[in-house]
């Protein structure tokens, strides 16, 4: 496969516009830029990223196939869903072009330097209950990490009325634990089958609920409610008003409806090389040939088969393509014909995932904490030591506010010091997704009108088929879901073409 690897930079000022971002601006910046990464960084040493842009070299001329198309199918799109389905229809027999728009491979994961070792700069966690990704982990033989610190912490501390409170993990946990069972109470009646959510059609009791109506319905203790706001708004990453009850309510069913495996999930197992060697696996399992630095503008069906249009003005024909980009980024493509109504107006709409993700070193060796706060303090909601030692802690935090300062050090230590007031904050790193035009978010949490419509946004259009993990139906939003409709859509596309 031919690649073009370099890393790409994002920065945010308080008074940019994200409308004013454009596609082919953030290419150029990123290929421009000499620090990659480091110049987004703040504090440490964060390595030199600039040696991997030195094999840049310009997109290779694209094959003719026969059949009077140059490839049999195009992927659009370098992540977990991207690589797994041009694997799936390259190892078919078909001629594959996977086209990156980004600089680099993984989509919104993001395996990055931060000071001595690597760090997850998006997706992160998997889990055996996640049936596609632990495939694939088995299929590799790739190594995993455990890191329990983040699931048995030592002190917990939580913002109410703008002041840090110190729980009593003995007695609070258990409150919060039946808190999140209660309000998951009627997951296995609503989804028997998680993997095929509209079995039964128990769904539409609960289409129209928020994630927030949910939690008004249960009776509980202030801080008990404040805490439970704080633990489903990060999930959806987005405040709890806006995020749809039945997608949380999803993840709960098909983590078998108990809070040890959701917790086990969400925040303890991750690929000990990082989530860009489970995509090399995939794709040096191939024989697809991929480019980077390669967005699409336009995607024309003539009847015969498909022109790809690119930013800079090459194009590229295909049988069949295969759309594995952000739901959010659907409506910056032009398609002829037009894609449905529905379509576009979810992707207009978007998902409601949009919030931050950042890493901080400590000077200080502060223990294994947990820091948590409601959805009304944007900067963050959900903290937790990922290590910590005599040379430091580093924490991974997560908040609601997408435009949050993830890379200003002081900006960083005066949002931890409301938790930990003399706490010294040595490096802070993180990417704003929400300013990234090839992502324009992060992970996906559909509205509440907008769960009904999956079965329509995963349907294909022609020759133009849907493979985002923003569509999945088992693990929307997660690599699992990536691969999930990756593997699936490589799979009927390659019946489609071999016969």
């Amino acid at each position: 496969m031919t690649t073009k690897k370099s890393e790409p930079e994002i920065t945010h000022e308080e008074d940019v516009d994200e409308k004013d971002v454009s596609r082919r601006g953030f290419i150029t910046a990123a290929a421009l830029s000499t620090a990659g990464l480091v110049a987004a960084c703040s504090g440490g040493d964060q390595g030199d990223a600039s040696a991997e842009n030195a094999d840049n070299e310009p997109a290779p001329a694209v094959p003719a196939t026969g059949g009077g198309s140059d490839f049999d199918v195009v992927v659009i799109g370098g992540g977990m869903a991207g690589a797994s389905a041009a694997r799936e229809t390259s190892k078919a027999g078909l001629t594959t072009l996977l086209l990156e728009a980004r600089n680099r491979l993984g989509g919104r994961t993001y395996y990055a330097p931060f000071g001595d070792h690597n760090i997850e700069l998006g997706a992160n966690y998997l889990y055996w209950l996640q049936p596609h990704i632990w495939a694939e982990v088995t299929r590799y033989n790739l190594p995993i990490d455990d890191t329990p610190a983040a699931v048995n912490p030592d002190r917990w501390i939580y913002l109410k009325d703008g002041k840090a409170v110190e729980a009593d993990i003995a007695t609070f946990w258990p409150k919060v634990d039946k808190a999140m069972t209660d309000y998951c109470a009627m997951s296995r009646e609503v989804f028997p089958r998680p993997y095929d959510t509209f079995h039964t059609d128990e769904w539409k009791k609960y289409q129209d609920l928020t994630i927030q109506d949910r939690i008004d319905q249960l009776d509980l203790e202030d801080d008990v409610r404040l805490n439970l706001n704080a633990i489903w708004s990060i999930m959806s990453h987005a405040p709890c008003k806006e995020g749809g009850f039945l997608e949380m309510l999803r993840w709960w069913a098909n983590l078998g409806s108990n809070s040890i495996d959701f917790n086990n999930a969400v925040s303890r197992y991750r690929l000990s090389n990082g989530t860009i060697s489970l995509i090399n696996a995939m794709l040096d399992d191939s024989d697809a040939e991929v480019r980077l630095s390669s967005p699409v503008s336009r995607i024309a069906q003539n009847g015969t088969g498909v022109q790809i249009t690119l930013e800079d003005g090459q194009t590229v024909t295909a049988k069949k393509v295969i759309v594995t980009s952000p739901l959010n980024t659907w409506v910056d493509v032009e398609f002829e014909p037009a894609l449905s109504e529905v379509k576009l107006t979810t992707s207009r709409e978007r998902h409601v995932g949009a919030g931050n993700k950042l890493h901080a070193k400590t000077k200080q060796d502060i223990g294994n904490v947990f820091l948590t706060a409601d959805d009304g303090f944007g900067p963050m909601q959900y903290g937790y030591t990922e290590t910590t030692g005599p040379g430091g802690t580093t924490l991974l935090s997560y908040g609601l506010d997408g435009a949050f300062d993830v890379n200003n050090l002081d900006v960083v230590q005066n949002m931890l010091r409301q938790f930990l007031p003399d706490v010294e904050v040595e490096s802070t790193y993180g990417y704003q997704w929400l300013y990234d035009p090839f992502s324009k978010g992060t992970w996906s949490t559909l509205r509440p009108h907008q769960f009904k419509l999956v079965p329509e946004l995963q349907r294909a259009e022609g020759d133009v088929h849907f493979a985002s993990a923003d569509i999945a139906t088992m693990w929307r939003g997660w690599m699992d879901g990536g691969i999930e409709m990756g593997v699936s859509t490589g799979q009927v596309v390659a019946r489609a073409l071999v016969s």
